[in-house]
């Protein structure tokens, strides 16, 4: 059996009162006498005859005169809802434009944005329009409908759209909110249904020869994701009162990168018999570099390597063609972002189709142009998240760091995880100017790429030996100093380990890796197990503490105290320390604090003169248990003071 519609309830509540008040006075002459006169009297009326007194007495739905203005104001009342709820539901059944009409609006508007990655035509326009410099309104308009550009500039990872759906006659309970997230490898795009109804996603097709083919239909449930082609969509939504059937929202175009990448690579050398011994030179060379901060790059060899295109905007003004030379070769890219197909000594030319010319600025002055050319020089690292090695790139003067975020190619949602992280580190040190914290030279989001300020090696590729006592001490004072400075932000590294701090006693120790950031309020569950705080036993939320904690196990490690910590064995799942199912991974944790705190007890816990005593002192406040007992990073200045740092350094 179906409900009963809201209207239909209404309408036999308003017939059950008018029948209630028909029925109180076909009955009213059969009331007695007797039982109202009493009643009359200790409500102090007076009775004036027999039928006064059983009209007082009866149930109060008020005399006629009473009771036929209300039933009048009730239907008045009625009628208006009503009408207003038949408005709703006209308005939501009322006809979308037809692909047809959105197709010919989306062709119109193209001329005006060539270079557009995404054509919307929605009800509204997006509530950060005006915020938002990748959205870019049109003039051209359909029922119902207004239209807009997204722009992929090198800042853009991805695009949020938050759609009130409300109107004068329209109003669903939950605003859609939506994030598109641009796959750096292909032309694709993964749908994120973000919060709000259930979404449904259909490709309609302009053209008569592919219309006649079922079309694309996806439903995308609220946290969910849909990996979706280039090609015109529909978006729509279940109305709220089922009487409608669906709700059209919105309808994009999503075309292919704005963009193009070509590799010309460099020549492979033959190894010969004597590769060996260079090698081994080339090892030495390395090691003497690793403390005095000096990286040797050779220059590239401009009579072996074909003539590189113009790279770079103020060429491209001049009438200059960036498009590679006829050698040049575009390769198939396989990696899920192009950049990490690059080997020592190749080249990549990135360049903007539509011409454009753009330079995203961000407020520390890295740059991140539409068209560059890049140059890889030498592999530096790789982690199962990112791939770091040095390169020339053309719109920066001097070597750089290329830090290229990657993730498996076979698992589209693996892309929102490193996206996250470059969004986080590269908001970070956009915003950051400190000797003692990595610069930011470049950027672009369309490859998931970061270039950062050419550094020496970190402290785990540096044998402890080759550490003096004024080398540890520099470290641990240039630390504290880049830890004093972010306070102030604030911001919280969350991640502090020899990994993660370079050192030369030429340019001191400096800070890197600002990918699990955060700011000071906000509670972040990453890190390295081996140098997290006993604070997560307890509480998930650590901060600055935190950062001191690991800065302080780094320390031990540099003492000699303890061996290399990731060395040590399997590490531990922090997301699962408060499963009460599942303590292994507590236990784990609890065993490697018991390490610590043994280690820590075999330091001076007092100041005895300077030197290693003073050292250990300080690293012991810096490993309390108690977050609150803990040493600042103002304690560590404090307790390094001028002099003493000079004597030492000067030794």
């Amino acid at each position: 059996m179906s409900e009963p519609s809201s209207a239909s309830i209404r309408s036999a509540s308003f017939v059950t009162a008018r029948s209630h008040i028909s029925v109180s006075n076909s009955h009213s002459s059969q009331w007695p006498t007797t039982q109202l006169k009493p009643r009359a009297l200790a409500a102090g009326e007076e009775i004036g005859n027999q039928n006064h007194a059983l009209k007082s007495s009866r149930p109060s739905f008020g005399s006629a005169t009473q009771i036929e203005p209300r039933v009048i104001a009730y239907e008045a009342a009625l009628a208006l809802e009503e009408a207003r709820e038949a408005a709703r539901l006209a308005a939501i059944s009322a006809k979308a434009p037809t692909t047809e009409e959105i197709a010919a609006l989306f062709t119109d508007a193209l001329p005006d944005v060539q270079d557009a990655r995404m054509i919307i035509a929605s009800t509204h326009f997006p509530d950060d329009t005006s915020q938002n410099s990748s959205i870019i309104p049109l003039p051209y308009k359909a029922t119902r409908r207004v239209t807009f550009a997204v722009i992929q500039q090198a800042q853009d990872v991805d695009l949020f759209l938050h759609l009130s759906l409300k109107d004068a006659n329209t109003e669903f309970d939950t605003p859609i909110s939506c994030q598109i997230i641009y796959d750096p490898g292909r032309d694709h795009c993964l749908l994120v249904n973000l919060a709000g109804p259930q979404l449904h996603l259909t490709e309609f097709n302009s053209s008569p020869a592919l219309r006649a083919s079922p079309p694309l239909r996806a439903c995308i449930r609220e946290n969910t994701s849909r990996l979706i082609q280039p090609g015109k969509w529909r978006i729509s939504i279940d109305d709220d009162s089922k009487e409608c059937g669906e709700y059209h929202v919105a309808e994009f175009w999503l075309r292919g990168r704005q963009f193009d990448i070509t590799i010309q690579t460099a020549p492979r050398p033959k190894r010969g018999i004597d590769d060996g011994a260079e090698e081994n030179v080339n090892k030495r060379q390395k090691r003497h570099n690793d403390l005095t901060g000096t990286t040797c790059i050779q220059p590239l060899n401009k009579t072996t390597m074909e003539p590189k295109p113009a790279a770079i905007a103020t060429k491209r003004a001049k009438g200059h063609d960036l498009s590679p030379s006829s050698s040049v070769q575009k390769i198939s890219v396989k990696a899920a972002v192009p950049l990490l197909e690059l080997e020592d000594g190749d080249e990549a030319f990135i360049w903007a189709l539509g011409g454009s010319t753009d330079i995203s600025q961000s407020v520390s002055g890295a740059k991140g142009p539409a068209s560059y050319e890049l140059r890889r020089v030498e592999q530096k690292g790789a982690t199962r998240s990112a791939n770091v090695f040095t390169c020339e790139h053309s719109a920066v003067s001097g070597p750089v760091v290329a830090k290229v975020l990657q993730y498996n190619r076979d698992a589209p949602n693996k892309v929102r995880t490193s996206l996250h992280l470059w969004k986080t580190e590269k908001a970070t040190l956009e915003k950051l100017k400190h000797r003692n914290v990595v610069a930011l030279k470049a950027f672009d989001g369309r490859m998931l790429s970061m270039y950062l300020e050419l550094l020496p090696e970190s402290l785990d590729r540096i044998k402890l030996v080759e550490f003096s006592q004024s080398d540890i001490f520099r470290i641990l004072l240039d630390i504290s100093s880049a830890l004093v400075y972010l306070k102030t932000m604030p911001i919280i590294h969350n991640d502090i380990k020899p990994s993660n701090i370079t050192y030369s006693s030429q340019r001191g120790a400096v800070l890197i890796d600002f990918g699990l950031a955060t700011i000071h309020s906000e509670i972040n569950a990453g890190g390295t197990p081996w140098y997290l705080p006993p604070d997560l036993l307890d509480d998930t939320a650590r901060g600055s503490p935190g950062d001191i904690w690991a800065l302080g196990v780094t320390m031990l490690y540099l003492l000699g105290k303890i061996e290399y910590p990731e060395a040590s064995g399997g590490g531990w799942d922090i997301h699962e320390l408060d499963r009460k199912e599942n303590k292994k991974h507590k236990n784990k944790m609890i065993g490697w604090l018991g390490h610590i705190f043994s280690a820590r007890a075999r330091l001076t816990p007092v100041y005895v003169g300077t030197g290693t005593s003073k050292l250990e002192s300080i690293v012991f406040n810096m490993l309390e248990r108690d977050s609150e007992l803990r040493f600042e990073a103002e304690d560590i200045v404090s307790a390094l003071d001028n002099s003493m740092s000079r004597l030492l350094l000067a030794a």
